[in-house]
């Protein structure tokens, strides 16, 4: 086993979060907001390109919020017990 892949194992069997080895988050350590939205820009810009990242930082919240309510809607018309057996029940 190469030197990276043993230390990305020593660092997923740590706990340790380490991206591009800028600094190691500990449990109950949080990111000042700043940081963190510059790093969650970056990655989106990584991951989707400029086009989707505007798109998706664009997306209403109100557009959420109406999937919230309407799965609350749903969620106050289930029947509980209906809905585990159907889902929970092996055939």
């Amino acid at each position: 086993m190469n030197n990276k892949v043993m230390k990305l194992t020593d660092d997923i069997k740590s706990s340790r979060i380490l991206s591009k080895g800028e600094f190691e988050m500990k449990h109950g350590q949080y990111i000042k907001e700043e940081k963190l939205l510059k790093k969650g820009i970056d990655i989106l810009m990584e991951k989707l390109g400029p086009v989707e990242t505007n798109r998706f930082l664009s997306i209403p919240s109100q557009k959420r919020m109406e999937s919230l309510k309407r799965h609350h809607k749903w969620q106050s018309q289930l029947e509980k017990e209906a809905f585990f057996n159907k889902v929970c029940s092996v055939q």
